[in-house]
């Protein structure tokens, strides 16, 4: 007995092969499905670096308004980050024992 491959057998092999090339181009190939998965993590991931720097950003806008006008506050940020001394202060230094 010969095995005989009529049109609609070759055409039916085709046609599978065709879609199962297609659905692997689907998902691995450029912008397919995992493609797309890795870009909305990588969005996502911009998403929460964006949304830290603008609390970053209104924290220091507080931050300068506040120098700007309270006086207090400047005089405040002035003595810890120059380690000022005000007129009505005394230092008072220490020997260590060694």
């Amino acid at each position: 007995m010969k095995a005989v491959c009529s049109p609609l057998k070759i055409a039916l092999i085709s046609g599978v092969l065709f879609l199962l090339f297609f659905l692997g181009y689907a998902v691995l190939g450029d912008n397919g499905l995992l493609d797309v998965i890795r870009k909305k993590e990588h969005l996502h991931a911009i998403e929460a670096k964006n949304q830290k720097m603008e609390s970053r950003n209104q924290e220091l806008y507080r931050r300068v308004k506040r120098l700007k006008t309270d006086p207090r506050y400047l005089e405040y940020v002035i003595r810890q980050q120059l380690s000022v001394v005000g007129p009505d202060q005394i230092v008072f230094k220490f020997e260590s024992a060694d």
